[in-house]
């Protein structure tokens, strides 16, 4: 009962939304991961969209991730989401 009662109670504290670009990298070395780090144009926006991940954190300090490869997919998650039930804090 307990914890049917703690998940009921919880309220969002947070949503975020992470788009991530471009292609992944694999590296053999970590001297080679350093140089591409260091090297990296973090202002090219050309890259192509990979996916979508999405982090929902609950003031209980629970947690779900998500990843999405497509636009409409991580709509329905979040739409999922969107009830009276849970308002982030402070709503």
């Amino acid at each position: 009962m307990a914890a049917l009662e703690s998940a009921v109670k919880r309220k969002l504290s947070s949503v975020r939304i992470i788009p991530l670009h471009g292609n992944a990298r694999e590296y053999l070395s970590i001297a080679d991961a350093i140089t591409f780090v260091r090297d990296y144009n973090e202002a090219d926006g050309l890259a192509q969209l990979l996916r979508y991940e999405i982090q929902i954190r609950y003031d209980n300090d629970d947690r779900i991730d998500a990843q999405f490869q497509d636009r409409n997919a991580a709509i329905q998650f979040l739409e999922h989401y969107h009830s009276g039930n849970w308002m982030p804090v402070g709503e």
